[in-house]
């Protein structure tokens, strides 16, 4: 059993704002000529965005990927590390409070 700890949010979010685009479609958010309102989204998506990463529902979210890649990278480094195994090799992963 390998138990690692459990997923934290990276803060800020790894998002940058000052390359992004925005585009206004008909009956979307923004009015087409809304300047004022794409503004108002560049100032509050980041602190939404960093409030949002550290939610449990979010965090729960993405726990099967995480299970999974520390899966794949375990079995790939025994892999190197102790040969071609004569049996598949069977990784229990435990995040954090599953532990």
């Amino acid at each position: 059993m390998l138990s690692v700890p459990a997923p934290q949010p990276l803060l800020p979010p790894a998002v940058d704002l000052a390359q992004a685009e925005f585009r206004s479609e008909k009956g979307g958010l923004l009015a087409p000529d809304g300047a004022a309102n794409q503004a108002l989204l560049m100032r509050h998506l980041g602190p939404e965005l960093e409030r949002r990463a550290g939610r449990t529902e979010y965090l729960r979210a993405q726990a099967p990927m995480a299970e999974q890649t520390v899966r794949e990278f375990a079995q790939k480094w025994m892999r190197e590390q102790l040969g071609a195994p004569a049996a598949p090799l069977r990784i229990e992963v435990r995040l954090g409070d599953d532990a």
